[in-house]
């Protein structure tokens, strides 16, 4: 069961809570009451000025103890009222007296208990995280994860191992290095899911695997993106709490309870403490590096091939930690956390946005990377953005599966290195070197310095061509593809750019043949692979194949709706002159896979399409739902 407030402001939403008796069993404590809610509306569920944001931790400090019971013994003495002190309010049954006494009493000793506390969830689905009131067995013994990178490294910092049951990940959400003898041990941890961010659940098992119920699981720890178990009403039926953290907030309150909020449920409270006086010396470290900084730049973050991600995106604050402003302030992310560059060219107007740095942050830079695969990264995630002024110079590679407080410092280097001697290469490092001493066993002597969890400028001895440019072609990130549309007369070719000035590049229409010192230009509707070589003294030699397809394009066109809120779903009108296409629908540019997608809620929806047909240039579009509340 859960209740809601908006992040950041606690009267932004009606809380009402139904009205529900539970008895409670406690080893050791006897039975006792828990009253969850009654009516109760406008209560300040954001828990504001507390460090862990429990109810029962009434002074606020890092933890739940007997100055905790002695408080609110004197708070019930005194015939206090829940509306001026409601962290002391522990059962949240809007009355403090002795039910909350033994409540706390239990929770210090560690006993089997029902907590409540805040979840960070985008409730509403609209980009940004919220707070929740939720409920959670405690403490918690037995736990599966949707193991993204971000929550993986926090648990692992936090000594969240053993309780981990079983894991979602994918290929690259966990760095194979830092996890084959923890999470991605499957004889030690089952893989329930085979994306981080889904976990199908029926009738409390996952598919097959018993992992819930043999290993007596009761939570399940996730990310507070509405992207992460969509599903977790089945979870919550089959009497796994669902504990959701920002686990890659760098925002020192949000932070703060992420981190001793897992210390608490699991028990480590020790060495949350420590993960946390580190987070904030590397926080007060990086504010002060990046403090004197007179010009700050423009940067925005991407975090997965093809996308930019939102000013609310944690992987914006990265940059905005790191001394970066926001360079797309102003821009409709439709309530997105990051959207698709190829149906968002407006963000090139360099009349509106003038950014200076693309920062990806890939899980691609990890322990275990080669710097033989350092070329192939960068072309694979800087590609996709080869029409920005800058893309050449000013596009960056972070590692993504290090500990966040070290990726915003390498981001810091990345951004500032050559102008604050301070923000060195060295200094990163060095932030990183601390983390590292936190994670279990032999890691404890893995080396910051031994691998590159940065790529800033060509890596050495390797030619990098970073921009193909295209007379008449364009490139259509979601498909992966390059496009020309037919018409008689126009001409179609490509041109492979270099930052290296002494690259030279040669053409071929056949493999291994370059004998050409342009790209050949073409008319006719077809398929067309040209190969080419890149040669630079001193330098390894780079082969490729360049694809693309002219095609006749697709008349269309398309318009959004605005209405009131009545009830039934409404939605985009996509009008196609063009005979033999088909048009599917979707919540994002990547996923176009219904029949029709649209909106009943107050709001703006964004609505994304693609329409396809044989022997023609498929389109990718999105228009908008927008709806105001009834009257």
């Amino acid at each position: 069961m859960d209740v809601s407030s908006k992040s950041g402001n606690m009267n932004s939403k009606v809380i009402i809570a139904v009205a529900v008796v539970v008895v409670l069993v406690g080893a050791g404590a006897g039975a006792f009451f828990l009253m969850k809610g009654d009516d109760k509306k406008d209560k300040d569920y954001t828990m504001d000025g507390a460090d862990l944001k429990v109810l029962g931790n009434a002074n606020g400090d890092r933890t739940i103890d007997q100055s905790d019971v002695d408080l609110i013994k004197s708070y019930v003495n005194d015939s206090k009222e829940v509306k001026d002190y409601p962290l002391a309010d522990a059962n949240n049954d809007g009355v403090l007296d002795q039910s909350d006494i033994d409540l706390v009493t239990a929770i210090a000793a560690g006993q089997e208990a029902i907590v409540w506390h805040i979840n960070y969830k985008d409730a509403d689905g609209n980009g940004t995280m919220d707070t929740q009131l939720v409920s959670t067995k405690f403490p918690v013994s037995s736990t599966i994860i949707s193991a993204s990178a971000n929550t993986a490294i926090l648990c692992y910092l936090v000594g969240i191992n053993e309780e981990v049951k079983g894991a979602a990940y994918s290929g690259t959400s966990m760095d194979k290095y830092l996890y084959e003898k923890t999470f991605r041990d499957t004889k030690k941890v089952t893989q329930v899911g085979t994306s981080a961010t889904t976990i199908p659940i029926e009738s409390g098992n996952i598919g097959s695997d018993k992992t819930i119920s043999a290993s007596n699981v009761s939570c399940l720890l996730t990310d507070w993106n509405k992207t992460y178990i969509t599903n977790e009403d089945k979870f919550e039926a089959a009497h796994v709490d669902v504990v959701r953290v920002a686990a890659s907030s760098f925002d020192p309150v949000v932070y703060t309870h992420s981190i001793l909020l897992l210390g608490f449920l699991f028990q480590k409270e020790d060495i949350a403490n420590k993960t946390l006086d580190l987070y904030n010396e590397t926080y007060d470290n990086i504010k002060d590096a990046v403090s004197g900084i007179e010009k700050k730049h423009k940067a925005v973050a991407s975090s997965m091939e093809g996308y930019v991600s939102s000013e609310d995106s944690d992987y914006t604050q990265f940059l905005v930690a790191a001394g970066a402003e926001f360079g797309l302030e102003g821009y409709n992310f439709g309530g997105s956390s990051a959207i698709l560059v190829a149906d968002n060219l407006g963000i090139y107007d360099t009349t509106k946005y003038d950014f200076d740095y693309i920062v990806h942050v890939r899980t691609t830079l990890g322990y275990d990377t080669k710097t033989s695969t350092y070329a192939s990264d960068w072309q694979k995630y800087t590609a996709a953005y080869a029409r920005w002024q800058h893309s050449d110079t000013g596009q960056y590679l972070v590692s993504g599966v290090i500990p966040v407080p070290a990726r915003i410092a390498y981001c810091a280097y990345a951004m500032y290195g050559a102008e604050v001697s301070d923000l060195s290469l060295d200094w990163a490092n060095d932030i990183h070197a601390k983390f590292i001493q936190m994670y279990p066993g032999d890691y404890k002597n893995e080396s910051a310095t031994g691998h590159s969890f940065v790529i800033k400028e060509n890596p050495k001895n390797t030619i990098i061509y970073q921009k193909i440019e295209g007379e008449n072609i364009w490139y259509n990130s979601v498909e992966k593809k390059f496009y020309g549309t037919y018409a008689a007369g126009l001409s179609h070719s490509m041109t492979v750019a270099t930052s290296d000035p002494s690259a030279v590049v040669k053409y071929g229409t056949t493999e291994g043949e370059y004998n050409l010192s342009a790209c050949p230009a073409y008319e006719e509707k077809g398929t067309y692979n040209v190969f080419f070589q890149i040669t630079s003294e001193g330098k390894t030699t780079v082969e490729d194949k360049l694809t693309f397809t002219i095609a006749d394009a697709i008349e269309y066109t398309v318009s959004g709706y605005t209405g009131t809120v009545d009830g039934s779903n409404h939605y985009i009108t996509v009008d196609v002159t063009t005979p033999g296409t088909v048009v599917k629908y979707g919540d994002s540019a990547s996923k176009c896979t219904k029949d029709s997608y649209g909106a009943s809620k107050a709001g703006t929806t964004v609505v994304y399409f693609v329409i396809t047909g044989d022997g023609l240039v498929s389109v990718h579009g999105s228009a908008e739902v927008t709806l105001t509340a009834a009257a």
